[in-house]
Formats: C-alpha cells, structure tokens, sequence
C-alpha cells in the first residue's frame, strides 16, 4: 500500500508561500484604501480603525486561499496556520513601529485572521475544478 500523505515540508512551504502573498495583498488594499481616504478628504475616526480590520480580514483569507490552493487539501488547517502566520506578522510589524494593542485588541485580531484564512482554505480546497476538454 502506497503512502498517500505530503511531506511536512510541502505543508510549511505552501503556508509560508500564501502568507507572504496574503500580507502583499494586505499592503496593497491598505495603500489604495489609504489614497482614497486621503482623496475624499475628510473620513471619520470611527471608520479608519474598521476598514483596516476589515481590509486585513481580507489578506488573511486570501493568504488562506492561496496557502490551499498550493497544498491542494487540509484547508482549514492549513488556512488557520497561514492565519496565524499573518497574525504574527502583523503582530511584529506593530511592535516594531512602537504600535502596542491592547491584549483583548490582539486576541481579536488573531481570531479574526485565523477564522478568515481558514475559511479561505475551505473555500480553496471545496472548489471545483475545471476540465478542461481538449479539442481534437
């Protein structure tokens, strides 16, 4: 009987891959989001704090998604440690800028980044795929 499992090494690749890219994504939506705000002029305290969260919400489950689509199975899992992956980059870019959250602040970011990503691998792993038919 042939062993079906993947290396660990496959799994921690794909992670490190889709995190990397999840935070570039996360970059680039806050840089435009930013231009914007700016543009606009005048925008709430209120909202600034939201759409950041929001936005990064949205790297970490692209960084879930991409983390699947390399490793092609155990999304959740693999989502939920590229989310912790995102966290703790977030976490040090913070702290590296002098920016120190409040540890009920860090604790729901760090739900909110593994439960998006994770949900990004389920979605990336229950996908369909696409046959496609060769013309001959």
């Amino acid at each position: 009987m042939m062993n079906t499992r993947k290396p660990f090494s496959n799994a921690v690749i794909s992670t490190l891959i889709g995190s990397a890219l999840g935070i570039m994504i996360c970059s680039v939506l806050l840089t435009v989001f930013s231009a914007i705000f700016v543009k606009i002029g005048f925008v709430p305290l209120d909202i600034a704090p939201a759409s950041a969260m929001i936005i990064s919400g949205t790297g970490a489950f692209f960084a879930g998604y991409l983390s699947a689509k390399l490793y092609k199975s155990h999304g959740m899992m693999i989502g939920a440690i590229s989310g912790l992956l995102f966290f703790a980059s977030v976490l040090i870019g913070s702290l590296m800028f002098g920016k120190i959250d409040s540890p009920t602040s860090a604790c729901i970011k760090c739900l909110v980044f593994v439960v998006c990503a994770s949900i990004g691998g389920i979605v990336r792993v229950n996908k369909k795929v696409k046959i496609k038919k060769s013309l001959r």
